[in-house]
């Protein structure tokens, strides 16, 4: 039998999925498709599950979702209630498998059978004492996997009883069994604090969307020591794959609308701004809700961009002045009202804020523009919305593809970044010159390094950054944190007449041979700074930092992704030589004593800012 290729191989598998979304034997039929298939092509993920009940159904939701992502899942499932070994002996199979990421799917049940079994037997005292060791146990356990280098932490929050042992009054008192759950849930979350890389997987919040009852299974239980319905693992492994796409780096950045039917109800070309449906009353506050819920999504950093076959000038005229419009044109980063193809449209939309197809969400009402841009624009991922308005606000809120594990001061304001951007597009169309333009924009940059406050912004750009990022490495922020105590990590952050453009470059150089070759293991920059000559002064100023520092040689690499073939000749064209080819790669090196060094940009007035520790 002839092997799939891998996207006939991922658009078979999509197909099977659409038809049963809910069914986990749709994803054993997955498998089953994957099983010849060869991925070694794929960029991989380790992740472990220590777990205290059988949780195996998982494993193929995850090798499956995360296939469809573009990534190759490797898998180490602990054994049976074995947590605690795994974790304590420094020779177990966890340790050995190196994992990126760790989840432990420990119930209170198994933990601490005390708290749920006997319970209204226990003393105020008692109940509190064993609260406190269920916390000081999973203390330990960070804190062991800490010291072995396993930084990246997923923990099951715990779930709480449909019948507590003390009936309706355990409701109704502060030391109840649900309030003292409750608490010790609350109690993990606060575990951030020591532990910025834990990470909550919320059981309890996923088992109330879905229902408790539909969620547990007391037979299978009982039976298999799996408390879970097999139908429910779709939505389990969904939910932590939020956690395991994340740290992959997949992510969409933008969110493109319709506007009739879409964001107010009936067709403003015919029924008018006074007949559209939009009002705090039923159907209009289906239509308000739902631009609500798309205002809060961008304060999480998420775009939004309009793609209507309309008139222009009575759609903005909605937008701008309708009375219970939440969004206005100032929450759209990209504008596209016209009556042509929805699908060229999308693609001008990408290049206008400078990002791939694959970032983009479409969302339509309507089933013929939602297959043909799904047919034309294959990598950008389509939604479309049903005949009831009253989902549009669930199936946004399910979208998985915007989540992300914290938001920075940038995310915050990277709508109003790229509006600005767009500002700066029309200056570049009025001026005469290349270098005029640059010279009007009044750049200023401030160079930060080591700046422990940046870490968490660094990490999220190398986990993102696709099109100007030599060699596409992705960090956490543990990782990060080591860069800084081993080497430099450099963070710009540049503002010009439009405004603030926040940190949108990042190198991390490493010494090597004892301090006299400086290497630069990732650089980087945003795609919302491209062909601003940034890069020049980042360069320029880590040639500088290593050669005041005694090293006569910097070394830089290129890896070749499918995505950043713009940075191919950044080296070479900076003076450095060709030094080795190895692979795909290209290995570069600069002379600090002898050739020309790097110039900075003449554009940018930079500030250096005292580093930490050089």
């Amino acid at each position: 039998m002839t092997r799939m290729t891998l996207e006939a191989l991922r658009s078979a598998i999509t197909q099977l999925l659409a038809k049963e979304p809910e069914s986990d034997g749709a994803y054993v039929r997955a498998m089953d498709l994957l099983a010849n298939a060869d991925l070694s092509a794929l960029p991989s993920f380790r992740l472990a599950i220590l777990r205290s009940f059988t949780i195996d159904p998982i494993r193929e939701v995850l090798t499956v979702r995360t296939f469809l992502e573009g990534v190759r899942l490797e898998l180490f499932l602990g054994e049976f209630n074995q947590y605690q070994q795994e974790i304590l002996d420094p020779a177990s199979g966890l340790y050995q498998f190196q994992p990126e990421a760790v989840f432990l799917a420990v119930r209170l049940e198994e933990l601490c059978p005390a708290l749920c079994h006997e319970f209204g037997g226990l003393t105020p005292t008692e109940r509190q004492r064993l609260s406190r060791e269920v916390l000081h146990t999973v203390t330990g356990w960070l804190e062991h996997l800490r010291r072995r280098g396993l930084e990246e932490v997923i923990v099951s929050s715990f779930l709480v009883p449909t019948g507590s042992v003390q009936g309706l009054a355990d409701t109704q008192i502060a030391e109840g069994q649900v309030s003292m759950i409750r608490a010790l849930n609350a109690e993990l979350v606060r575990l951030r604090e020591r532990f910025p890389h834990l990470r909550i997987f919320d059981l309890e919040h996923l088992a109330g969307a879905i229902g408790k009852r539909a969620f547990c299974d007391p037979l299978q239980g009982y039976r298999m020591a799996n408390p879970y319905r097999l139908s429910v693992y779709p939505s389990y492994g969904e939910r932590l794959l939020l956690h395991t796409r994340l740290l992959s780096g997949m992510r969409r950045k933008c969110l493109v609308l319709d506007l009739d039917g879409t964001l107010w109800g009936g067709v403003l070309g015919e029924d008018g701004m006074e007949g559209v449906q939009l009002a705090d009353t039923h159907p209009g506050n289906c239509f308000k809700d739902f631009q609500r819920a798309l205002l809060q999504l961008t304060h999480r950093g998420v775009l939004l961009a309009i793609n209507s076959k309309n008139h222009a000038e009575d759609a903005l005229a909605m937008i701008r002045s309708h009375p219970d419009m939440v969004l206005r044109e100032e929450h759209f980063s990209a504008i596209r009202i016209n009556w042509h193809d929805k699908a060229d449209n999308l693609r001008e939309i990408a290049r206008e804020l400078n990002i791939g197809l694959d970032a983009l969400v479409f969302m339509d009402n309507s089933a013929v523009e939602c297959e043909w841009v799904r047919q034309a624009c294959p990598e950008a991922l389509v939604v479309r919305l049903p005949e009831q308005p009253h989902r549009y606000r669930t199936i946004l809120e399910g979208l998985a593809c915007f989540e992300q594990l914290a938001v920075t001061a940038e995310d915050r304001k990277r709508g109003a970044m790229y509006r600005e951007q767009s500002q700066r597009g029309q200056l570049a169309t009025q001026a005469a010159t290349l270098e005029e333009f640059y010279a009007s924009l009044q750049m200023e940059g401030r160079l930060l390094r080591n700046e422990r406050s940046t870490i968490p912004r660094v990490a999220q750009m190398t986990q993102k950054t696709n099109q100007f990022n030599l060699t596409t490495q992705r960090y956490t922020e543990p990782e990060i944190a080591r860069f800084m105590e081993e080497g430099v990590v450099y963070a710009l952050k540049v503002q010009d007449r439009f405004g603030e453009c926040g940190i949108i470059a990042t190198a991390i150089v490493l010494p090597a041979e004892g301090g006299a070759t400086w290497v630069i293991d990732s650089f980087l920059m945003s795609c919302r700074v491209i062909m601003r000559t940034i890069e020049d002064t980042l360069l320029a100023q880590i040639a500088e930092d290593a050669r005041s520092a005694g090293a006569g040689t910097l070394v830089g690499r290129y890896i070749p992704t499918p995505k950043n073939d713009l940075v191919k000749t950044f080296y070479r064209t900076r003076g450095f030589a060709t030094l080795a080819e190895e692979g795909p790669g290209v290995t570069y090196t600069l002379d600090l004593s002898a050739g020309p060094m790097p110039q900075p940009s003449p554009w940018i007035a930079l500030t250096l800012e005292a580093a930490s520790r050089l």
